[in-house]
């Protein structure tokens, strides 16, 4: 066949332009009829999946019930453990690589004390996402404006390593890890070198230095290094001593890290069962830290039996309903948050300290513990930080509840029934649940609950936030009808 070149400059006819078109389509489906499946291959494809799985679908009952009788408590427990250790890897632990380039690749546009490495980026990013929101959930404060800390990260080269280190601290233990890596040990040993630096320069320490101090103790807390925390918490009210104006002025022109110096000292106290060494000073500022529960309007009306508390903690427990009133609904302010949370925990841990004497009163005694215990469910908001602090705290309550003897009233066994679930909260954390289980089997029956609305129906009058420990609750119930 002769080969020619098709001229362009000439008028093309249509029966060319066909033949043209002809030549450049041929490919191997030519010459084919190619049917569409349409809708009929898709209805073959309904109708065999339903007679197979109708079939299959009375053993396949019997299986379940079968493998629902034969499941151990353990196994159910370790189930919902895993996924709540799904959902708290992917909070702090993006798809992406750490040491990728592009991870964080945003901070490259600003110019920070020392050059930026993949792993350096990493960790900011982190700090300013997953670790923030620890802090500061978003389901009941607006997002912090972290502007201000930025720019004194980009400036001070102390803060800049303290707060590497800190962010990679919190995402080593998010991930399940209790080793201290080569890389927080660096920026922890270069932090302390320039605040030995900043202090032997200035008699009045600066602000980074109190943030350093901070982090170092709150490092210490999460590790259960309690020797080193206590030197800190320690070094921390000499500080206050120094600062002029102390604790309740830099409250004023710092509130947020006024927050972080009590926060620190609480987890010292839950760790150890001691008192806050802040408590005086931080119970001056109660008016102004809990203003914005003030503005809400009345708090709820204490339940029965609760009515029966002694005055401290029914002030207490009346601050702890007026913030489940209006958290998930009102929007505080990330400071407003932290003052109420810190406020409440504060004056939980000095009413009656964990390794102390106990209140004499059963009543006085079970509701602190359990009041206490919701409220680190607010401390560290759904995190995996929750269980390095708690270990005194689940004992102590466990054993006050196993000794607690209540009335088989309804308002007494709502009561119990809420203490349980709170107490279950643990469970989901890792601890032993076997001695709980027949206890919530029972009540569950006396009270005649059949679903788990039934039940989150007697936690209407008790401390409870919906957005926050629905989900838990839920577990809960699951692991007991399971069982």
């Amino acid at each position: 066949m002769e080969f020619r070149f098709v001229d362009n400059n000439g008028p093309i006819d249509r029966r060319s332009r066909k033949a043209i078109r002809s030549h450049a389509m041929k490919g191997k489906n030519m010459g084919k009829a190619i049917q569409g499946r349409g809708h009929k291959g898709l209805r073959k494809l309904e109708k065999s999946y339903d007679a197979s799985s109708s079939s299959s679908s009375i053993g396949c009952v019997e299986k379940t019930n079968a493998v629902l009788i034969e499941t151990s408590v353990t196994q159910i427990e370790q189930s919902i453990r895993n996924e709540l250790d799904i959902v708290a890897r992917a909070e702090i632990c993006p798809t992406y690589n750490p040491f990728s380039p592009f991870a964080g690749a945003e901070y490259d546009y600003f110019d920070f004390p020392c050059q930026l490495t993949s792993s350096m980026r990493y960790l900011i990013h982190q700090f300013h996402s997953a670790v923030s929101f620890k802090l500061y959930p978003h389901e009941f404060c607006r997002p912090p404006v972290k502007e201000k800390f930025f720019q004194h990260m980009l400036m001070d080269q102390t803060l800049f390593h303290c707060t590497l280190a800190m962010s990679a601290s919190y995402v080593t233990h998010f991930r399940g890890y209790h080793d201290e890596s080569l890389e927080i040990r660096r920026h922890f040993t270069e932090t302390l070198r320039l605040v030995n630096k900043d202090i032997s320069a200035s008699a009045v320490p600066r602000e980074t230095t109190i943030v350093v101090v901070v982090s170092l103790a709150i490092q210490a807390n999460m590790t259960g290094a309690m020797s080193n925390s206590r030197i800190h918490i320690n070094g921390l009210k000499h500080i206050m001593d120094l600062w002029p104006g102390g604790l309740p002025m830099l409250y004023h022109t710092n509130p947020e890290l006024m927050q972080k110096i009590c926060r620190a000292d609480n987890e010292y106290a839950l760790l150890g069962g001691t008192r806050t060494q802040f408590g005086p000073i931080l119970r001056s500022l109660q008016t102004s830290l809990l203003a914005p529960l003030h503005r809400i309007g009345k708090p709820p009306a204490l339940p029965y039996p609760l009515g029966k508390l002694c005055e401290q903690l029914q002030s207490i427990t009346s601050d702890v309903l007026a913030f489940c009133k209006c958290a998930g609904k009102i929007k505080l302010e990330p400071r407003e948050f932290q003052g109420i949370i810190v406020s409440i925990c504060q004056r939980l841990l000095d009413f009656a300290p964990l390794d102390g004497a106990r209140p004499l009163d059963p009543l006085n005694d079970i509701w602190h513990l359990g009041l206490l215990n919701f409220m680190t469910t607010l401390l560290y908001y759904l995190g995996r930080l929750r269980p390095l602090y708690t270990g005194l705290l689940y004992t102590t309550f466990e054993r006050s509840l196993t000794k607690y003897s209540y009335t088989q009233t309804e308002s007494d066994q709502s009561l119990i029934l809420w203490l349980y679930f709170v107490h279950g909260f643990s469970l989901l954390d890792g601890s032993n649940g076997s001695w709980l289980i027949p206890k919530l089997q029972t009540l569950i029956g006396d009270l005649g609950l059949k679903n788990w609305n039934d039940a989150k129906q007697n936690f209407e009058t008790f401390p409870w936030i919906e957005i926050g420990h629905d989900a838990l609750g839920k577990k809960i119930w699951k692991v007991v009808m399971a069982t």
